[in-house]
């Protein structure tokens, strides 16, 4: 079965599985101690991504505008048109990845629900801890712990050309259309960082106005949280590790 590490996901996982919702007919573990899996950094560097990344909007500049950008970028010695990805070392990430050009390929909710599935099995063939997930019809978020960022990029260019093959067959798109923009990371500097983003994971759907309760949005990680966890440990990490800006300028 499958199996995801929950908070607090950087110590072993030492109880019993318990049963996830039944479209994962899978296991859940959780962590209540023991020695660290995957180390968390802290190190005092800042990680430059908000820099680093293409602008949200760079579709809508100027051309006087997008000059400056990828100038900018030449400086700094990152890609000029994709993301780049300076730390690739052990620990956890915050990946990313949208449909191209925010085009909402995974309407379906069926086309969600397969590739839910297939996210977090691509994931569990790398050996990677799983701590959160969201998938949205535009758009995706996870949170995992790996030893390499090098698997994280095979794995997803695995399922990325998987599925975009299979998508465009099945809306009759093969040769028009591209599915999947490069993937982004955040390399997770802490504890706070930690739960900071599985928040926002959690709060996605809301913030992108599919829904006004977390709980109902099916494909996230929050129900296998409200179920190990409870509402009340959920509304705790919620109130003690608020969001604030995570997200602007990238995911709005």
């Amino acid at each position: 079965g499958r199996r995801v590490s929950l908070a607090p996901t950087w110590f072993v996982v030492t109880t019993s599985a318990v049963q996830t919702r039944a479209d994962f007919a899978g296991r859940v573990l959780f962590a209540r101690g023991g020695q660290p899996v995957r180390s968390v950094v802290t190190t005092s560097v800042v990680h430059p991504q908000c820099d680093a990344m293409m602008p949200y909007d760079y579709r809508d500049m100027s051309p006087e505008e997008r000059a400056a950008v990828v100038a900018h970028r030449r400086e700094r010695g990152y890609p000029l048109h994709a993301p780049p990805h300076p730390h690739r070392e052990t620990g956890w990430y915050f990946v990313s990845a949208v449909n191209f050009q925010h085009e909402p390929v995974m309407y379906a909710p069926e086309r969600r629900d397969d590739f839910e599935r297939r996210l977090l099995d691509a994931f569990h063939s790398i050996g990677a801890d799983i701590g959160g997930w969201v998938v949205l019809p535009n758009h995706y978020h996870i949170l995992v712990g790996v030893g390499s960022l090098d698997s994280v990029s095979a794995v997803l260019r695995s399922l990325h050309g998987t599925t975009s093959r299979e998508w465009n067959l099945a809306d009759r798109m093969t040769g028009q259309r591209r599915v999947w923009y490069k993937f982004t990371d955040r390399l997770i500097r802490g504890e706070r960082h930690y739960y900071q983003s599985l928040n926002y994971i959690h709060f996605n759907p809301i913030k992108h106005r599919y829904v006004s309760d977390p709980y109902v949005w099916p494909w996230s990680s929050v129900h296998l949280y409200f179920e190990t966890r409870g509402r009340d440990w959920l509304r705790t990490i919620w109130a003690d590790h608020p969001v604030g800006r995570f997200g602007s300028g990238w995911d709005d």
